[in-house]
């Protein structure tokens, strides 16, 4: 690989290309140009022979060997790991109760056969069976054997699917297991999306991807994510779904033969082996032999085991052979189990019976608990004794406790409770109670109320708050769901589950109108306008915000209207018509004069200050950001003081104040972090390495500014991305590393046309043009900061104007036209000298060699 790279690296350098001039004649990007060249990733077979074709040459001459290539690698590029960077990942943490699935009595030899094939082997293994029969327990018994995790260096991943699965939250769930920053995860709709970009990730790893419950074929191909080194295991009660998956690695999971029966009984029930052999015998053929059938049987034996005098025992297993051999007997079921036949309890009848006795030997109460708890989502999710108490409405002792005893429910020493997969479709079947359905909104709506600030609690709860939400929206319970979605918001943008809130975000609208409840509908409008805008939609941002302010203003809610105007003339900053800006935001300003508004008066007074730095009116600029900070403080907004502390400190270093910029910029960093906001301590860092920069620290710099990088890209933020990237190219490009230079500048311009963020762009234009410049590029040079001047000039940017023109004179020094070059640097060094620019001091030495070199040259 490492002759592959020096040859590619060769072969462009013949002909003078750059590494975005190489990429366009493949059609690809200079990205993964790069990524190739550093030995990143590999081309695949296609560009490969565009490779050869391009520079004619044979795969050997660019140092890829002829069987380097699989079939596999045609469609994408593989990412191999190196042994540095090859962190072995745990199995995913998963609840307690895949860890207190039944014991693999009777199935050690499978085990130890399965543990060979799979370290052995390769593509799809899949495992089927009835519902109960132990496929989830097996699956997780090879996830947690030493053999498998030593084999499977790269990491094993777990995914839950069920009759209704989230794909994508899944698949979400794997990129974030294997750290894939959410930069870029940004812009990824579809399954098909998701699946690419973790196919590429994975690439060449050695991993175990193993996929649960599979319900279609389609669901569990699309997990099908890695590349020729790993292996997938899948778990589904359907044998064609198998079948066509795993073909000849196909295994059918069966029922424990009679004696192993037996011993999982005695396992269960240590007492049993007190008992008459030949009435086990029975009970265990009764059930089938299905593993969750048996285990249940024996939690209720358990119970009559520890209850009293043995013959309470006896009479329990006596009990449970007649009913079972009675209904065994039946040709017909019974109306219960005959409407239910065809169902995905399917079950076998041994299945159901076991289930229906354990449900027919409970307390009228219990029942009712065991289709009331059914509203919660089932196994491997769990739910607290607190939730599970408010929807049965009975005490624990005639309702949590008789289940717990009969093994209908599972529970663990903190309180927490979850119903098995077969369970909660045979508790459905009964139909859920709609009181009970009620109950769960109302407790969610209450607890997420009480506990809006309490994060690892509502993170616990965020399955069982989901659900209740697509439950409230199934009854069409709309006010219920709005208040629960509006109450849960803060919780959401704390732990930058943007995706999420923008989905349930999505919910609000439709029952806001559904209710007719316009103030509602205003703030859902302005609640994705800010979701929106902390990932930089700024398109989307303006229109949820002209949304919520038109119907702020329909109705005359000053509480909404205020901050509409305000947030809506903060996009439009960033697309950079200020004038439109400013009139949002003086109305916007004169309406927040309530106390619980004023911190939108510091919202405004940095954005003006923001307008003026942009037209280099920098005592206006300063007035403001004092103005603004002082309120803050007064009012104790602290989301407010990070943003103007940072922007005096930007401030004070365009002077040359670097001193005072240091003091806030650490202020401000304080707040960010004491605030978790890290988007604000992004903003701040990329400062402070801008900073270092400019006092000629550029190691320090360059460190300061990728730490700043993956912040941005870990909130979504394009804009903090933007930025960042610019100012690595313009560390890289003092550095003389000119292509990773040009890299980030491209990365950077091509994320602000994206957002159509007009400062970023004009910016990014500018710096580019002056990379150009110092590295004698000079044609590209003109190219680029001819273009941008006007640009600049129409939107009264002195700074950039300024930037622009001194690069110009550089170029026209260069081409011998003296008079002109004059002309651009003067016009340059004067408007500098109007806002007190460092970047003036740089102007004027230039200038001062110009004449030197002038003089020089008349006297020879």
């Amino acid at each position: 690989m490492a002759d592959a790279t020096m040859q590619l690296r060769h072969y462009r350098m013949q002909r003078n290309w750059t590494q975005s001039q190489l990429a366009h004649q493949l059609g690809t990007t200079f990205v993964n140009i790069s990524r190739w060249e550093r030995g990143e990733t590999t081309p695949s077979l296609y560009f490969r022979q565009k490779l050869c074709e391009l520079f004619q040459c044979t795969p050997q001459d660019l140092g890829f060997l002829s069987g380097e290539v699989t079939s596999e690698e045609d469609a994408i590029s593989v990412t191999p790991l190196r042994q540095q960077e090859r962190p072995a990942l745990p199995v995913p943490q998963v609840p307690y109760a895949l860890e207190q699935v039944v014991p693999l009595v009777g199935r050690e030899a499978l085990l130890s056969q399965f543990v060979s094939q799979l370290c052995g082997g390769k593509g799809v293994f899949a495992l089927t069976g009835l519902p109960g029969v132990g496929k989830t327990s097996f699956a997780y018994a090879l996830a947690s054997h030493p053999e498998v995790r030593q084999h499977f260096v790269d990491g094993i991943l777990w995914a839950s699917l069920g009759q209704e699965p989230h794909v994508q939250e899944e698949l979400n769930r794997w990129a974030h297991l294997l750290d894939i920053p959410l930069g870029g995860m940004r812009g990824l709709r579809t399954s098909q999306d998701w699946v690419r970009m973790l196919r590429e990730y994975i690439g060449e790893r050695r991993m175990l991807l193993i996929v649960d419950d599979a319900w279609t074929l389609a669901e569990a191909a699309l997990f099908q994510v890695g590349g020729s080194r790993c292996v997938y295991l899948v778990t589904t009660r359907f044998p064609a779904i198998a079948l066509s998956l795993g073909r000849e690695q196909t295994t059918r999971l069966e029922e424990l033969p009679e004696e192993e029966g037996l011993k999982l009984l005695h396992h269960l029930v240590p007492p049993l082996k007190q008992c008459a052999l030949e009435d086990l015998r029975t009970l265990t053929n009764a059930v089938g032999g299905l593993p969750l059938a048996l285990t249940l049987l024996g939690r209720h034996l358990y119970v009559h085991a520890h209850s009293g005098p043995p013959r309470r025992l006896q009479k329990a297993i006596l009990s449970l052979q007649e009913d079972i051999n009675e209904r065994f007997q039946l040709g017909d079921p019974g109306p219960i189990r005959k409407a239910s036949a065809q169902s995905s309890v399917g079950a076998t009848q041994s299945l159901y019976a076991a289930i229906s006795i354990s449900v027919q030997d409970l307390p009228t109460k219990a029942r009712k608990a065991l289709r009331a708890l059914a509203v919660f989502p089932p196994k491997p999710h769990s739910f607290s004794e607190e939730s599970a108490l408010a929807v049965c409405h009975y005490p624990p002792e005639v309702t949590l406790d008789p289940l717990v005893d009969s093994g209908l429910l599972e529970s663990d020493m903190a309180g927490r409770y979850c119903l098995h997969q077969t369970v909660a479709d045979y508790a459905r079947l009964q139909q859920p109670l709609v009181e009970a359905r009620r109950r769960l909104v109302c407790f969610v709506e209450e607890y997420v109320r009480q506990h809006q600030d309490e994060d690892v609690l509502l993170e616990q709860e965020l399955v069982t708050i989901t659900s209740t939400l697509e439950l409230a929206q199934a009854q069409q319970w709309h006010r219920e769901l709005l208040d629960i979605v509006f109450l849960l918001l803060p919780f959401l943008k704390r732990r930058l589950l943007h995706s999420l809130s923008h989905a349930l975000l999505q919910k609000a609208l439709q029952a806001a109108r559904a209710c007719s409840e316009q103030e509602k509908l205003g703030w859902a409008w302005f609640y994705l306008g800010e979701n929106a805008e902390l990932i930089s939609e700024l398109s989307q941002a303006k229109q949820a915000y002209q949304e919520s302010a038109i119907l702020a203003r329909d109705l005359g809610c000053r509480d909404l209207l205020s901050p509409a105007l305000i947030r809506l003339g903060e996009v439009i900053v960033s697309q950079g018509d200020h004038l439109c800006a400013e009139k949002y935001l003086i109305e916007g300003y004169e309406i927040a004069v309530e106390p619980h508004l004023r911190k939108y008066q510091c919202v405004v007074l940095q954005l003006r200050g923001e307008i003026e730095a942009w037209k280099g009116n920098i005592e206006q600029e300063q007035e403001y950001y004092l103005q603004g900070l002082e309120l803050a403080r007064a009012i104790q907004a602290d989301e407010c003081i990070g943003p103007l502390l940072q922007n005096l400190g930007v401030e004070a270093a365009r002077r040359g104040v670097y001193e005072e910029a240091e003091r806030y910029y650490e202020e401000g960093l304080v707040v960010a972090l004491c605030r978790q906001d890290i988007q604000r301590q992004s903003a701040i860092l990329m400062n402070k390495g801008m900073l270092a920069f400019q006092r000629g620290y550029l190691e320090q710099a360059i460190r300061e500014t990728h730490v700043a990088l993956d912040l941005a890209r870990r909130c979504a933020n394009s804009i903090r991305i933007s930025s960042s990237l610019q100012n690595l190219g313009i560390f890289e490009s003092h550095r003389g590393h000119v292509e990773e230079a040009e890299n980030f500048f491209q990365q950077s311009l091509e994320l602000a046309q994206s957002m159509s963020h007009s400062w970023l762009i004009y910016e990014g234009k500018c710096e580019l043009g002056m990379h150009y410049v110092r590295h004698r590029q000079w044609t590209q040079a003109d190219c680029t900061l001819r273009e941008v001047l006007p640009s600049v000039r129409e939107a009264h940017a002195p700074q950039l104007v300024a930037h622009a023109l001194f690069g110009l004179a550089q170029i026209e020094a260069y081409y011998q036209r003296p008079q002109q070059s004059l002309a651009y640097a003067r016009e340059s060094l004067c408007l500098y000298a109007q806002f007190d620019h460092t970047d003036g001091h740089g102007v004027a030495r230039w200038l001062q060699e110009q004449k030197q070199a002038s003089v020089e040259k008349s006297v020879r």
